[in-house]
C-alpha cells in the first residue's frame, strides 16, 4: 500500500472506505462526549474563567466531532470545495479568536497569579 502525497497546501480529507470510518468513529466519539460534557459544565453552574476556557475547548471538540461524523458518512462534495477555498481564512479566523486567551494568559503569568 502506497501512501500519496498531495501537493496541495489544503485540508485532505480521506476518501477511501476505512478512512471514512475511521471519520465516523473519531467524529461520534469526540461529537458526542465533548457536547455531553460541554452540555452538562453549562447546566451545572455560572461559568467562570476557568470553566469557560474548558467550554471553550470543549465547543471546539464537538464542532470537530460532529464535523467529522457528516464528512464520514455523507461525503458530500461542496465540503470539500468550500475547505480548499477557505482553509487560509479559516485559520487565519482561529489565529484571531486565539490572540486574547494568549493575551490573557500573559497578563496572569506577569501578575503571578497562575
Amino acid at each position: 500500500m502506497e501512501f500519496q502525497v498531495s501537493k496541495k497546501a489544503f485540508l485532505e480529507l480521506p476518501q477511501g472506505k476505512w478512512g471514512r470510518f475511521a471519520c465516523v468513529v473519531i467524529g461520534a466519539f469526540f461529537g458526542i462526549g465533548a457536547s455531553w460534557l460541554l452540555i452538562a459544565l453549562l447546566v451545572n453552574g455560572k461559568v467562570e474563567l476557568d470553566r469557560f476556557w474548558v467550554a471553550e475547548l470543549l465547543a471546539m471538540f464537538a464542532v470537530f466531532g460532529w464535523g467529522l461524523l457528516v464528512w464520514g458518512i455523507a461525503t458530500p462534495l461542496w465540503i470539500n470545495r468550500v475547505i480548499q477555498r477557505a482553509s487560509a481564512y479559516i485559520m487565519l479566523a482561529i489565529t484571531i479568536l486565539f490572540l486574547p486567551i494568549a493575551f490573557e494568559f500573559l497578563v496572569l503569568c506577569f501578575r503571578e497569579k497562575l
